[in-house]
């Protein structure tokens, strides 16, 4: 299991169960993030939507708790990548200076 998988995940749920939505956001295939579904539910050993023929048609049970937890580890990795920002480019910041009308 990797990030890409969840975000992929994440993504498609995000649009409506539709594939092509999602591969269209992620700037990938409609097969690459079927591949990467289909690892990641072979990974976990359940099926994290109900299909009919090549169809999501829901998230599963299972599906809602790897969703919720997937949102989650999504928005920490943000959060360490925004906590890195502000260590990365000393040079940069912001500089207030305040003087007073007699001077």
């Amino acid at each position: 299991m990797n990030l890409k998988q969840l975000r992929f995940f994440v993504q498609i749920v995000h649009s409506d169960l539709n594939m092509s939505r999602a591969a269209q956001v992620l700037c990938t295939s409609q097969a690459a993030v079927s591949k990467q579904i289909l690892l990641l539910e072979d990974e976990l050993g359940v099926q994290l939507f109900l299909r009919k023929g090549k169809r999501f048609i829901c998230v599963t049970s299972a599906g809602k708790d790897v969703l919720a937890i997937s949102k989650r580890m999504i928005k920490e990795v943000e959060n360490i990548r925004a906590a890195t920002m502000d260590h990365k480019d000393q040079s940069v910041g912001k500089l207030i200076i305040a003087a007073t009308t007699t001077q």
